[in-house]
Protein backbone atom coordinates (compact mmCIF):
# COMPACT_ATOMS: atom_id res chain seq x y z
CA UNK A 1 0.00 0.00 0.00
CA UNK A 2 1.61 3.61 -1.11
CA UNK A 3 0.00 7.29 -1.14
CA UNK A 4 -0.46 9.05 -3.94
CA UNK A 5 -1.17 12.27 -5.17
CA UNK A 6 -4.46 12.91 -5.81
CA UNK A 7 -3.55 15.08 -8.68
CA UNK A 8 -1.93 12.10 -10.69
CA UNK A 9 -4.77 9.29 -9.94
CA UNK A 10 -6.89 9.04 -13.44
CA UNK A 11 -10.20 8.11 -13.19
CA UNK A 12 -11.46 6.99 -16.63
CA UNK A 13 -13.60 4.20 -15.93
CA UNK A 14 -15.57 6.50 -13.49
CA UNK A 15 -18.37 6.20 -15.83
CA UNK A 16 -18.75 2.37 -15.27
CA UNK A 17 -19.28 2.74 -11.44
CA UNK A 18 -22.51 3.62 -9.84
CA UNK A 19 -22.73 6.61 -8.06
CA UNK A 20 -25.21 7.48 -4.71
CA UNK A 21 -25.20 10.62 -3.34
CA UNK A 22 -26.61 8.84 0.04
CA UNK A 23 -24.04 6.87 0.12
CA UNK A 24 -21.35 9.14 -0.39
CA UNK A 25 -22.33 12.17 2.31
CA UNK A 26 -22.38 8.94 5.14
CA UNK A 27 -18.67 8.02 3.19
CA UNK A 28 -17.84 11.69 3.30
CA UNK A 29 -18.42 12.24 7.75
CA UNK A 30 -16.88 9.16 7.73
CA UNK A 31 -13.58 9.96 6.25
CA UNK A 32 -13.72 13.86 7.57
CA UNK A 33 -13.94 11.86 11.14
CA UNK A 34 -11.21 9.08 10.94
CA UNK A 35 -9.20 9.69 7.75
CA UNK A 36 -9.65 6.81 4.59
CA UNK A 37 -9.42 3.09 6.30
CA UNK A 38 -9.46 1.10 3.29
CA UNK A 39 -6.56 1.74 0.32
CA UNK A 40 -7.88 2.42 -3.29
CA UNK A 41 -7.95 -0.11 -5.73
CA UNK A 42 -5.74 0.68 -8.69
CA UNK A 43 -3.39 -0.29 -11.74
CA UNK A 44 -0.38 1.09 -12.85
CA UNK A 45 0.12 1.51 -16.75
CA UNK A 46 3.17 1.39 -18.34
CA UNK A 47 3.58 5.03 -18.67
CA UNK A 48 3.31 5.21 -15.19
CA UNK A 49 -0.19 6.97 -14.50
CA UNK A 50 -1.97 5.38 -11.89
CA UNK A 51 -5.59 4.47 -12.68
CA UNK A 52 -8.42 4.22 -10.59
CA UNK A 53 -11.09 0.76 -11.33
CA UNK A 54 -12.26 0.69 -7.13
CA UNK A 55 -13.30 3.53 -4.92
CA UNK A 56 -14.23 6.22 -6.57
CA UNK A 57 -16.48 7.28 -3.48
CA UNK A 58 -13.19 7.70 -0.80
CA UNK A 59 -11.48 9.16 -3.87
CA UNK A 60 -14.25 12.22 -4.39
CA UNK A 61 -14.62 12.57 -0.76
CA UNK A 62 -10.92 12.92 -0.77
CA UNK A 63 -10.96 16.04 -3.13
CA UNK A 64 -13.82 17.21 -1.50
CA UNK A 65 -11.62 17.60 2.12
CA UNK A 66 -8.68 18.85 -0.10
CA UNK A 67 -6.87 15.76 0.93
CA UNK A 68 -3.53 15.80 -0.82
CA UNK A 69 -2.72 11.78 -0.86
CA UNK A 70 -4.66 8.86 -0.95
CA UNK A 71 -3.60 5.32 -0.21
CA UNK A 72 -3.46 2.92 -3.21
CA UNK A 73 -3.16 -1.06 -3.43
CA UNK A 74 -2.26 -2.21 -6.85
CA UNK A 75 -5.23 -4.76 -8.38
CA UNK A 76 -2.71 -5.90 -11.11
CA UNK A 77 0.39 -5.86 -13.15
CA UNK A 78 -1.50 -4.25 -16.24
CA UNK A 79 -5.38 -3.49 -17.01
CA UNK A 80 -6.89 -6.73 -17.74
CA UNK A 81 -5.49 -8.20 -14.61
CA UNK A 82 -6.45 -5.52 -12.85
CA UNK A 83 -9.92 -5.67 -13.94
CA UNK A 84 -10.36 -9.20 -13.41
CA UNK A 85 -9.46 -9.19 -10.19
CA UNK A 86 -11.64 -6.41 -9.21
CA UNK A 87 -14.70 -8.85 -10.89
CA UNK A 88 -12.98 -11.65 -8.96
CA UNK A 89 -13.63 -10.31 -5.84
CA UNK A 90 -16.79 -8.55 -6.37
CA UNK A 91 -19.94 -9.08 -4.60
CA UNK A 92 -23.38 -8.07 -4.47
CA UNK A 93 -21.98 -4.79 -2.01
CA UNK A 94 -18.64 -4.18 -3.68
CA UNK A 95 -20.39 -4.31 -7.51
CA UNK A 96 -23.58 -3.67 -8.57
CA UNK A 97 -24.70 -6.57 -11.21
CA UNK A 98 -24.55 -3.28 -13.90
CA UNK A 99 -21.16 -2.35 -12.98
CA UNK A 100 -19.99 -5.98 -13.11
CA UNK A 101 -21.72 -6.03 -17.16
CA UNK A 102 -19.79 -2.87 -18.05
CA UNK A 103 -16.46 -4.11 -16.52
CA UNK A 104 -17.01 -7.38 -18.55
CA UNK A 105 -17.70 -5.22 -21.25
CA UNK A 106 -14.83 -3.42 -21.19
CA UNK A 107 -12.71 -6.93 -21.10
CA UNK A 108 -14.80 -8.10 -24.06
CA UNK A 109 -15.36 -4.88 -26.12
CA UNK A 110 -12.02 -3.01 -25.56
CA UNK A 111 -9.44 -6.04 -24.97
CA UNK A 112 -11.22 -8.42 -27.24
CA UNK A 113 -11.66 -11.36 -24.85
CA UNK A 114 -14.42 -14.47 -25.54
CA UNK A 115 -16.66 -15.46 -22.92
CA UNK A 116 -15.02 -18.59 -22.03
CA UNK A 117 -11.73 -17.01 -21.18
CA UNK A 118 -13.43 -14.06 -19.22
CA UNK A 119 -15.40 -17.04 -17.32
CA UNK A 120 -12.20 -18.80 -16.47
CA UNK A 121 -10.62 -15.69 -15.44
CA UNK A 122 -12.97 -14.96 -12.89
CA UNK A 123 -13.33 -18.18 -11.88
CA UNK A 124 -17.29 -18.18 -12.83
CA UNK A 125 -19.84 -20.10 -15.57
CA UNK A 126 -19.51 -18.79 -19.18
CA UNK A 127 -23.56 -17.97 -18.22
CA UNK A 128 -22.87 -15.20 -14.85
CA UNK A 129 -19.88 -14.13 -18.21
CA UNK A 130 -22.91 -13.99 -21.43
CA UNK A 131 -26.02 -12.59 -18.97
CA UNK A 132 -24.03 -9.40 -18.10
CA UNK A 133 -22.16 -9.00 -21.82
CA UNK A 134 -24.36 -6.99 -23.36
CA UNK A 135 -27.27 -5.99 -20.40
CA UNK A 136 -26.03 -2.61 -20.98
CA UNK A 137 -26.87 -2.62 -24.73
CA UNK A 138 -30.74 -2.68 -23.86
CA UNK A 139 -30.29 0.80 -22.51
CA UNK A 140 -30.56 4.00 -24.38
CA UNK A 141 -27.56 6.10 -23.45
CA UNK A 142 -30.28 8.33 -21.63
CA UNK A 143 -30.96 5.63 -19.49
CA UNK A 144 -27.43 4.40 -18.80
CA UNK A 145 -26.40 7.80 -17.92
CA UNK A 146 -29.49 8.74 -15.42
CA UNK A 147 -28.67 5.32 -13.96
CA UNK A 148 -24.67 5.43 -13.44
CA UNK A 149 -25.05 9.14 -12.42
CA UNK A 150 -27.52 8.33 -9.32
CA UNK A 151 -30.54 9.92 -11.14
CA UNK A 152 -32.42 6.14 -11.63
CA UNK A 153 -32.54 3.30 -9.00
CA UNK A 154 -31.27 0.60 -10.08
CA UNK A 155 -33.39 -1.90 -8.82
CA UNK A 156 -36.00 0.03 -10.47
CA UNK A 157 -34.62 -0.49 -13.85
CA UNK A 158 -34.13 -4.14 -13.23
CA UNK A 159 -37.51 -5.72 -11.85
CA UNK A 160 -40.07 -2.41 -13.04
CA UNK A 161 -38.77 -0.39 -16.06
CA UNK A 162 -37.24 -3.55 -18.17
CA UNK A 163 -39.99 -5.64 -17.96
CA UNK A 164 -42.04 -3.10 -19.53
CA UNK A 165 -40.30 -3.48 -22.60
CA UNK A 166 -40.46 -7.76 -22.43
CA UNK A 167 -43.89 -8.42 -21.48
CA UNK A 168 -45.64 -4.93 -22.62
CA UNK A 169 -43.39 -4.26 -25.70
CA UNK A 170 -43.20 -0.62 -24.85
CA UNK A 171 -40.79 1.30 -26.94
CA UNK A 172 -37.61 2.66 -25.93
CA UNK A 173 -38.31 6.16 -26.59
CA UNK A 174 -41.17 5.88 -23.89
CA UNK A 175 -38.76 4.54 -21.33
CA UNK A 176 -36.27 7.16 -22.05
CA UNK A 177 -39.47 9.93 -21.76
CA UNK A 178 -40.57 8.19 -18.39
CA UNK A 179 -37.01 8.05 -16.83
CA UNK A 180 -36.54 11.63 -17.85
CA UNK A 181 -39.98 12.83 -15.95
CA UNK A 182 -39.25 10.69 -12.52
CA UNK A 183 -35.16 10.43 -12.49
CA UNK A 184 -33.62 12.85 -9.83
CA UNK A 185 -36.82 13.47 -7.71
CA UNK A 186 -35.49 11.07 -4.91
CA UNK A 187 -38.58 9.03 -5.32
CA UNK A 188 -38.55 4.93 -3.52
CA UNK A 189 -38.69 2.54 -5.97
CA UNK A 190 -42.35 2.05 -4.80
CA UNK A 191 -43.81 4.75 -6.03
CA UNK A 192 -41.56 4.48 -8.67
CA UNK A 193 -43.36 1.68 -9.18
CA UNK A 194 -46.28 3.43 -8.77
CA UNK A 195 -46.08 5.59 -11.72
CA UNK A 196 -44.63 3.22 -14.14
CA UNK A 197 -48.49 1.55 -13.87
CA UNK A 198 -49.60 4.70 -14.46
CA UNK A 199 -47.29 6.31 -17.52
CA UNK A 200 -47.75 2.91 -19.21
CA UNK A 201 -51.24 1.51 -18.60
CA UNK A 202 -53.01 4.53 -17.17
CA UNK A 203 -54.21 6.42 -20.21
CA UNK A 204 -53.58 9.59 -21.56
CA UNK A 205 -54.45 11.53 -18.83
CA UNK A 206 -52.02 9.91 -16.05
CA UNK A 207 -49.21 9.89 -18.77
CA UNK A 208 -49.63 13.39 -19.29
CA UNK A 209 -50.11 14.44 -15.90
CA UNK A 210 -46.40 12.64 -15.35
CA UNK A 211 -45.03 14.13 -18.46
CA UNK A 212 -46.25 17.40 -16.89
CA UNK A 213 -44.43 17.05 -13.37
CA UNK A 214 -48.10 16.64 -11.77
CA UNK A 215 -45.82 13.99 -9.58
CA UNK A 216 -47.63 14.66 -6.19
CA UNK A 217 -50.76 14.17 -7.70
CA UNK A 218 -50.41 11.29 -9.88
CA UNK A 219 -49.34 9.01 -6.63
CA UNK A 220 -51.89 10.27 -4.63
CA UNK A 221 -54.29 9.62 -7.12
CA UNK A 222 -52.81 6.00 -7.80
CA UNK A 223 -52.62 5.50 -3.68
CA UNK A 224 -55.88 6.08 -3.46
CA UNK A 225 -57.47 3.50 -6.45
CA UNK A 226 -55.06 1.52 -4.97
CA UNK A 227 -56.04 1.77 -1.16
CA UNK A 228 -59.87 1.39 -2.57
CA UNK A 229 -59.06 -1.74 -4.50
CA UNK A 230 -57.67 -3.18 -1.27
CA UNK A 231 -59.59 -2.17 1.21
CA UNK A 232 -62.24 -3.72 2.79
CA UNK A 233 -64.63 -0.98 1.77
CA UNK A 234 -65.66 -3.05 -1.66
CA UNK A 235 -67.20 -6.13 -1.78
CA UNK A 236 -66.10 -9.28 -3.81
CA UNK A 237 -68.61 -8.13 -6.50
CA UNK A 238 -67.45 -4.67 -6.33
CA UNK A 239 -63.78 -5.22 -6.53
CA UNK A 240 -64.50 -7.74 -9.66
CA UNK A 241 -66.72 -4.84 -11.27
CA UNK A 242 -63.71 -2.37 -10.88
CA UNK A 243 -61.20 -5.01 -12.84
CA UNK A 244 -63.53 -5.44 -15.85
CA UNK A 245 -63.96 -1.69 -15.50
CA UNK A 246 -60.08 -1.35 -15.69
CA UNK A 247 -60.02 -3.66 -18.46
CA UNK A 248 -62.54 -2.36 -20.89
CA UNK A 249 -61.07 1.15 -20.39
CA UNK A 250 -57.40 -0.12 -21.74
CA UNK A 251 -59.46 -1.82 -24.40
CA UNK A 252 -60.75 1.34 -25.69
CA UNK A 253 -57.40 2.97 -25.11
CA UNK A 254 -56.16 0.51 -27.15
CA UNK A 255 -58.59 0.99 -29.83
CA UNK A 256 -58.02 4.22 -29.70
CA UNK A 257 -54.52 4.11 -30.75
CA UNK A 258 -55.44 1.68 -33.35
CA UNK A 259 -57.29 4.23 -35.61
CA UNK A 260 -54.28 5.86 -36.23
CA UNK A 261 -53.16 2.90 -38.29
CA UNK A 262 -53.56 3.98 -42.21
CA UNK A 263 -53.77 0.14 -42.70
CA UNK A 264 -57.42 0.42 -41.04
CA UNK A 265 -59.03 2.05 -44.69
CA UNK A 266 -61.81 -0.24 -46.17
CA UNK A 267 -65.35 0.73 -46.43
CA UNK A 268 -66.75 -2.50 -45.77
CA UNK A 269 -64.71 -2.47 -42.08
CA UNK A 270 -65.84 0.77 -41.21
CA UNK A 271 -69.51 -0.20 -41.67
CA UNK A 272 -68.72 -3.33 -39.20
CA UNK A 273 -67.16 -1.36 -36.79
CA UNK A 274 -69.32 1.76 -36.72
CA UNK A 275 -72.48 -1.41 -36.42
CA UNK A 276 -70.74 -3.41 -33.66
CA UNK A 277 -69.79 0.23 -31.65
CA UNK A 278 -73.31 1.38 -31.96
CA UNK A 279 -74.17 -1.74 -29.95
CA UNK A 280 -71.52 -1.15 -27.66
CA UNK A 281 -73.04 1.96 -26.88
CA UNK A 282 -76.68 1.09 -26.53
CA UNK A 283 -75.43 -1.97 -23.85
CA UNK A 284 -73.53 1.16 -21.81
CA UNK A 285 -76.86 2.41 -21.45
CA UNK A 286 -78.45 0.65 -18.51
CA UNK A 287 -74.78 0.64 -17.35
CA UNK A 288 -75.38 5.01 -17.46
CA UNK A 289 -78.97 4.62 -16.05
CA UNK A 290 -78.07 2.58 -12.98
CA UNK A 291 -75.20 4.99 -11.66
CA UNK A 292 -77.06 7.77 -12.87
CA UNK A 293 -80.00 6.11 -10.02
CA UNK A 294 -77.32 5.37 -7.75
CA UNK A 295 -75.65 8.91 -7.57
Amino acid sequence: MNQVECEFISRKFEDLRLKNGSDENDLLWSIQKEGILQPLGCVLEAGGAVVLLDGFKRFRSALKLRIPTVPIACLGVDEVQAVCELLYRSSAKTLNILEQAAFCDHLHLHHKIGVLAIADRLKKSPAWVSVRLGMLNDMSPEIKQSIFQGRFPVRSYMYTIKPFTRVNKVPRRDLDEFVRCVGGKALSTRDIERLAVGFFQGGDNLKTQIKDGNIPWTLKQLKASRVLMESGELNDVERKFFRDLEVLRQCIHGLILSTADPKIKDTAFFEKARSVIGGIFEQIVPLEIFFGRAA
